[in-house]
């Protein structure tokens, strides 16, 4: 059992440690990969001096400027939204849940559309995107009349406010960018193009603030599994732990998509 301070608890087995240490290294691997092939590629003998700022001008660009940036906004958008997906998964008791079932993907994409083609300068992305998956969210539990207590029927709302924002985001981006597909593209389905430390600083913030709330809402949420009943019978809250799971997922996804979708300074 993993104790942290009086509120965090988690429990260890030895397969679930196995296995995480061999996704570790497999992360690492392919970050290496990521950092060594093609024809930029670092040596991996030069990646050590590199990093420690001892290398080429060319080997430095490559590091700070292209690839270090892209490597670790992609690491930090995959642990957002597995982290957003795991919580998905438990709250709606699907095995597939994830932040698009609800349109939360679709709504911060549209929200990062808004602000970066219809609002530049007056509206960051970050904040659009974070409010564009706080607006479906509040839809969807508007559709589904009972707020977020079933989840049932918080997919079939989030289907329908899926389909909304993608519709909104293709009009936004038609509009203003007609012969531009590479954005439309980059805004509904993200694109690691172009990234820079400060997309990076982003998401890794967002998941430092994220992540110890969701190691502390692990047990609630487990619990919920069982049911909302058993769940408020144990004491788990069933209502609460949805919402505030519900809640954290909106910011790790709209975090994700700042991160990765395209800014006005990309057009």
């Amino acid at each position: 059992m993993l104790r942290v301070g009086r509120v965090i608890a988690l429990p260890l087995h030895s397969r679930a440690l196995l296995w995480a240490g061999l996704y570790v290294l497999l992360v690492v691997g392919i970050a290496a990969l990521t950092l060594t092939l093609g024809r930029l590629g670092i040596p991996l003998g030069r990646l050590p001096a590199v990093a420690a700022g001892s290398g080429e001008a060319a080997e430095t660009f490559v590091l700070e400027r292209l690839r270090g940036p892209r490597l670790t906004v992609a690491l930090g958008v995959g642990a957002a939204l597995g982290t957003a997906g795991a919580l998905f998964q438990s709250v709606t008791r699907n095995p597939l849940g994830s932040p698009d079932v609800i349109g939360l993907g679709a709504g911060a994409g549209a929200g990062a559309a808004i602000a970066a083609l219809l609002l530049p300068g007056a509206v960051s992305v970050p904040l659009g995107a974070l409010a564009g998956s706080a607006l479906a969210m509040v839809l969807v539990a508007l559709a589904t009349g009972t707020g977020l207590r079933h989840p049932g029927r918080l997919i079939v709302a989030g289907i329908g406010v899926a389909a909304m924002a993608h519709a909104i985001t293709q009009y936004v981006v038609a509009v203003l960018a007609r012969n531009e597909a590479a954005v439309l593209s980059a805004y509904i389905y993200g694109s690691l193009g172009a990234r820079s430390w400060e997309h990076a600083a982003t998401i890794w913030l967002a998941l430092a603030a994220a992540v110890p709330f969701a190691m502390a809402l692990a047990g609630p949420v487990a619990v919920n599994e069982m049911g909302d009943e058993l769940a408020d019978s144990l004491g788990a809250r069933a209502g609460r732990t949805r919402t505030a799971a519900i809640v954290l997922s909106v910011v790790l996804s709209a975090a994700a998509v700042a991160s990765r979708d395209r800014s006005r300074s990309c057009r």
